[in-house]
């Protein structure tokens, strides 16, 4: 996964202001540590029937005001998904009302790191953030990874970004490593 963490890592590396973490949980067999309100019916469900003009559209808005403006065209979303061996159908989305609000993209690495799914993208756009979406996300996803045979999750999270690195700990997440 090292491989795949250097490729997520390389547009943040060029603000040297912004430092990431990796976390990782290391068994995918969990119970969910309690119950959530439900503010709105949500559908959670893989990315796999998602377009990529959906896909790029969400990413732009969830990431419009993050601490490194991304914005990626079609092409270059493509190019990410290839690049870090993303699979649709282990990433999983939020849908309310059929349109995608939130997003988990994961990688996989079945060579060097077989069992371990790597988040090489989590984004909520900004009117459904504050509602634990990702953690809503990641109670099915988790099930369903661990139901196909992964038992470890991976991501890198900015340091910066307190209150993304605080949902991830947590849900049970810990810290690998510190990178620059």
């Amino acid at each position: 996964i090292l491989k795949l963490k250097q490729n997520l890592s390389t547009s943040l590396r060029r603000t040297p202001s912004i430092k990431t973490t990796s976390l990782t949980i290391q068994s995918l067999n969990l119970t969910p540590q309690r119950a959530f309100f439900e503010p709105m019916i949500l559908n959670i469900d893989t990315l796999s029937d998602v377009s990529l003009p959906e896909l790029t559209r969400t990413f732009n808005t969830a990431f419009n005001d993050y601490l490194v403006r991304l914005q990626f065209s079609e092409e270059q979303m493509l190019q990410k998904l290839k690049m870090e061996n993303v699979q649709m159908s282990l990433s999983y989305g939020a849908f309310h009302q059929n349109e995608l609000v939130a997003f988990i993209l994961h990688a996989v690495d079945v060579y060097y790191y077989p069992g371990c799914v790597y988040n090489a993208g989590t984004g909520v756009i900004p009117g459904y953030r504050g509602q634990r979406i990702i953690e809503k996300i990641y109670e099915v996803a988790m099930k369903e990874l661990h139901h196909k045979g992964f038992s470890r999750l991976s991501l890198e999270v900015a340091i910066a970004n307190k209150r993304a690195y605080t949902i991830y700990r947590h849900m049970g997440f810990c810290e690998d490593r510190e990178l620059i």
